[in-house]
């Protein structure tokens, strides 16, 4: 059974954060288990918004005591009060790129590997899609793809059906869902 910190637990028992554009709280649960669990020492999120999973990703960061989050976002949605849930002692664990998703990443040297990529930018088929294949060239043997949102188009269902010869486990929440993949 997971242990979580007592800050990661505060985290967690807030309210539904879905009212601020966040995941919900099974959902983000799902995040910091699958963090806690793979112990990664990079992950890479695209879109932070209202910050939900940017914070459970680092709080449990934080409890490991290992790893870099990587959060993307040009932040013409962001809300004004998503810093305000990233305190000091997070911030040495984050590293903010201010841009669209598509351009930061196809800038990134092909050598670039993370161990956990969650999807949580711009919803477009095109931008999904991109960004789902992206992961897949620069995730980890045995790293994951996740995305949220994962409803809004077919994408996700395209994606994985591309794929389905490397998924070794996956999960699905409502609208998050995950895949881990074997090279």
């Amino acid at each position: 059974m997971i242990e979580y910190s007592e800050d990661l637990k505060f985290w967690l028992n807030l309210t539904d954060m879905t009212k601020l554009g966040g995941l919900a709280p099974e959902q983000n649960k799902k995040i910091a288990d699958l963090i806690l669990d793979e112990k990664p020492n990079i992950v890479l999120e695209t879109g932070v918004f209202a910050g939900s999973s940017t914070v459970t990703i680092l709080e449990a960061l934080k409890q490991l005591n290992n790893g870099i989050l990587y959060s993307i976002d040009d932040m013409s949605l962001i809300k004004k009060f998503t810093c305000c849930y990233i305190t000091e002692d997070l911030k040495s664990r984050w590293i903010f790129i201010k841009d669209k998703s598509q351009h930061y990443l196809s800038s990134l040297k092909d050598d670039f590997i993370i161990d956990i990529f969650l999807h949580d930018s711009e919803h477009t088929y095109d931008n999904m899609r991109f960004e789902y294949f992206w992961a897949m060239e620069h995730v980890k043997s045995n790293g994951w793809v996740v995305s949220h949102d994962t409803h809004d188009n077919k994408a996700w269902d395209d994606f994985c059906e591309k794929i389905k010869c490397s998924i070794v486990d996956s999960f699905k929440i409502h609208s998050l869902a995950g895949v881990k993949v074997k090279k």
